[in-house]
């Protein structure tokens, strides 16, 4: 209850100290560093997506390298 208290009083926001976190770190270093993590997030809940819709090519591409095998095979047998 204290701290939950003690967040309340807190009179800056959350921008505001991420601002001031980057800050810190220095700006050159921190913002490729946030573009990244940005990325990531968005690389995973697209591929989250992808998988709820029941995504089609992931099996198509999953399946190429068997098919292309299956053929290698194919043709030393005829050999």
């Amino acid at each position: 209850m204290i701290s939950l208290l003690f967040i309340l009083q807190q009179k800056e926001s959350f921008f505001s100290a991420l601002f001031s976190r980057i800050n810190e770190g220095g700006p050159f270093f921190m913002v490729p560093i946030l573009i990244m993590l940005l990325l990531t997030f968005f690389l995973i809940i697209k591929s989250v997506i992808a998988l709820k819709q029941g995504s089609v090519t992931l099996q198509k591409n999953i399946s190429l390298p068997v098919v292309h095998l299956e053929k290698v095979a194919q043709t030393a047998k005829r050999q």
